[in-house]
């Protein structure tokens, strides 16, 4: 499996908070059958988030202990980056990365609001031939309330990824429910972990099968944790199903 959504790098920001803690993390990852995890430490303007060639440094020195105890995870390079009317400011003066040096990026919404301005981020983001991966709109208040919100952002050429601890909560609480809506109608593309500890860090082949199997087929789940992953760290082009409109009277489940 690929984890596109991590925060392992110790010490950055809301992660593991020393290098004893990111090992561990690494260590559950491996021993979950991941392959590759990309770091995406946070970034929200004018916090004082920690630049990329900051956080390039605390992966290289993770990169050597993880060798020297011969834990075979590869770690990558990204960000969560707090979408901001500076997002493409921000890139093109290399203040945020994209995964792996690739042409997406993971993009965090606000929990509350969908700003007058996204639309805009996501034609920029396009022209300059870069996708913006939302990460866990399921957490997203406006998106909750209509999850179709994120059918327009997809037509426009944006991509979707739900954590699973998101489809853990179970159909009675509001942002597990989005998160099965939004697999039922072809609104994801990548599952990830956005785990931030090695207790967190829940995401394995069976247990996900067994968490969003009841939305979704095995094949989109393999598509999710794997194919489509690795195609974004690859710098390959997606190909991606036509995401259908969220219709309340509709059921879809797969056994």
């Amino acid at each position: 499996m690929v984890d596109i959504h991590c925060h392992i790098l110790p010490g950055i920001d809301d992660g593991p908070g020393n290098v004893e803690e990111s090992i561990e993390m690494a260590k559950r990852a491996e021993s979950n059958g991941t392959k590759v995890i990309v770091a995406t430490p946070h970034y929200i303007e004018g916090e004082g988030y920690k630049s990329y060639l900051y956080n390039l440094e605390i992966l290289n020195n993770l990169k050597n202990e993880l060798l020297n105890r011969q834990i075979k995870i590869e770690i990558l390079l990204g960000n969560e980056v707090f979408i901001t009317p500076n997002t493409i400011e921000l890139l093109e003066n290399n203040e945020i990365a994209t995964i792996n040096k690739t042409k997406y990026i993971l993009i965090e919404l606000p929990m509350v609001d969908i700003p007058g301005y996204i639309d805009q981020i996501i034609f920029s983001l396009r022209l300059k031939g870069i996708y913006p991966i939302f990460a866990h709109p399921e957490r997203n208040l406006k998106i909750i309330k209509n999850p179709n919100i994120l059918y327009d952002f997809i037509k426009r050429g944006a991509l979707v990824q739900i954590n699973l601890s998101s489809l853990e909560k179970g159909s009675k609480d509001s942002i597990g429910k989005t998160a099965g809506i939004l697999l039922e109608n072809s609104m994801v593309h990548f599952i990830a972990s956005d785990a931030h500890s090695s207790s967190k860090y829940n995401l394995s082949l069976i247990h996900t099968f067994e968490i969003a199997g009841r939305y979704t087929s095995k094949k989109n789940l393999e598509k999710f944790l794997y194919d489509n992953p690795l195609k974004v760290i690859n710098d390959e082009e997606l190909t991606i199903d036509e995401p259908v409109k969220y219709n309340k009277k509709a059921l879809f489940f797969y056994h």
